[in-house]
C-alpha cells in the first residue's frame, strides 16, 4: 500500500477551531480513511506526505498535527494550515517544528494573508502549551515579510537545488554539465557496475552499511537503522526506492529517494570512497532521473546543502543549475531560553572521537541522539 498521499486532516470536538489533528485511536496506523478528509494543496511536497509523517512518529515519537484555520465543515477543500511535529526532549527542549529532519515544509497557504491569519493562532498555541519555540521551514522566500513582521527570526540558512523535469530524460541529459555529469555517467556505464533498485531488506542493509561509513567520514553517527526501515514501510511501494550500485557484488554507492505528489526527492546519498573514481553516485542519480521522467514526475528535489559545503553545492549545480536560498524561521517564546541545538554539527575534537569509535557503538549513539535533534 502506498502511503505517500496527501496529509489527512480531522477536526475533533476536543480540538480548537484552529487545530486539526489525527484521531487518537489512529495514532499507530496514521490513518482512518472513513473519518479523515484528504486534500492536496499545491504547496505540498514529499515532506507533507502521510508516509513521511508516520515514519517520523514511529521512529522518534514525534506526534504531528495540522494547525489550521479551516472549519470542520470545509475539510474537503485545500484549507490553509501548517503541519507541525511536537518534539519533546530533556536535552534540547520542547518545541514545535515544521518538520523535523525535513529539508523544507512550506505552510499550506495560498498567499501571505492566509499565513498572517494563522500566525496569531500559533502565538496563542506557543503560550498555551508552553513550547520553547516554533520553527517553520518554507521552501522559498514568499513569506519572509510576513514572518519577519510577526517576530520570527532566521535560525538556519541553506541552499536548495531543484530540477524541473520539463523535458525528456535525454533532453535533460544534454543540459547537464558535460565533464562533471555527462562524461562521468557514460564512464560509469562502461565499468560494469550492477545497479539494483527496490525496497528489499538486503537493499536496506547495504544502503545502511554505506550510510554508516559515510557518516563516519563526517565524524557523525548514522541515523537509526529503524528510521530507514520505517521509511520503507510507511512510504509504501510507490513512495520510496533504494538504489545500490555494486562492483563485483560489493556495494559501492547508494541513494534513497522519496516520492509523492509528482515530486522525487534525492534525500540520502552515501558511498565507499575507495570506489569514488567509478562515479557510481552519478550513475544512480541519472537512473533516478530517467525513471522519474518515465513515471511522469514534475520535479526532482536534490535537497538542501550547507552554505559552506562548496563541493556538494557544485555537484548539485552541475545537474540542476543555480540553487535558491532556503531559510528556516523561528519564533522564540519570550520566557524560554534558547538551548544549543545539534542540527548543524561542526567537526570538533569531540566529533573526531566519535569517528574513531567502533561502528556498533557509533550506531547506538545515533539511535539515542537523533530523537533530540529534530
Amino acid at each position: 500500500m502506498n502511503d505517500a498521499r496527501p496529509i489527512s486532516v480531522e477536526c475533533t470536538q476536543e480540538a480548537s477551531s484552529t487545530e486539526s489533528t489525527i484521531d487518537s485511536q489512529d495514532r499507530r496506523s496514521g490513518s482512518s480513511e472513513s473519518t479523515l478528509a484528504q486534500a492536496l494543496h499545491p504547496r505540498a511536497s514529499v515532506f507533507h506526505s502521510k508516509g513521511w509523517l508516520q515514519a517520523l512518529r514511529d521512529t522518534y515519537g514525534y506526534d504531528w498535527f495540522v494547525f489550521s484555520g479551516a472549519a470542520a465543515s470545509n475539510l474537503n477543500s485545500a484549507a490553509p494550515g501548517v503541519v507541525l511535529s511536537r518534539v519533546r526532549s530533556w536535552l534540547t527542549g520542547k518545541r514545535l517544528v515544521s518538520l523535523p529532519f525535513s529539508d523544507h515544509c512550506s505552510p499550506l497557504v495560498s498567499d501571505p494573508a492566509e499565513l498572517t491569519a494563522l500566525i496569531d493562532g500559533l502565538k496563542s498555541l506557543l503560550s498555551k502549551e508552553d513550547w520553547s519555540y516554533i520553527e517553520i521551514r518554507p521552501v522559498d522566500s514568499s513569506f519572509d515579510d510576513v514572518l519577519l513582521a510577526a517576530g520570527f527570526q532566521h535560525c538556519n540558512q541553506y541552499l536548495l537545488h531543484r530540477l524541473q523535469l520539463d523535458a525528456s530524460a535525454d533532453d535533460l541529459f544534454r543540459r547537464f554539465h558535460k565533464s562533471s555529469v555527462q562524461y562521468r555517467v557514460r564512464r560509469a556505464e562502461r565499468l560494469g557496475l550492477v545497479c539494483e533498485v527496490g525496497r528489499s531488506p538486503k537493499l536496506i542493509r547495504d544502503f545502511f552499511h554505506l550510510m554508516a561509513i559515510t557518516r563516519r567520514r563526517q565524524y557523525l553517527p548514522p541515523q537509526p537503522f529503524a528510521w530507514f526501515e520505517n521509511l520503507v514501510r510507511c512510504m509504501g511501494e510507490d513512495g520510496i526506492d533504494i538504489r545500490v550500485a555494486y562492483k563485483d557484488q560489493r556495494p559501492v554507492a547508494a541513494v534513497l529517494n522519496i516520492k509523492a505528489f509528482g515530486h522525487v526527492c534525492y534525500k540520502y546519498s552515501c558511498s565507499d570512497l575507495r570506489f569514488k573514481s567509478m562515479n557510481a553516485t552519478c550513475l544512480l542519480l541519472w537512473q533516478t532521473i530517467q525513471d522519474a521522467c518515465r513515471d511522469g514526475a514534475q520535479l526532482l528535489d536534490l535537497g538542501r546543502s550547507a552554505i559552506d559545503n562548496h563541493g556538494l553545492i557544485r555537484f548539485k549545480s552541475n545537474w540542476a543549475g543555480e540553487p535558491t536560498r532556503l531559510t528556516y524561521w523561528r519564533l522564540q517564546a519570550p520566557w524560554s531560553r534558547s538551548r544549543r541545538g545539534f542540527g548543524n554539527w561542526k567537526v570538533t575534537s569531540t566529533h573526531r572521537i566519535l569517528g574513531a569509535l567502533p561502528q556498533p557503538v557509533l550506531n547506538s549513539i545515533g539511535s539515542i541522539l537523533y530523537k533530540h535533534i529534530g
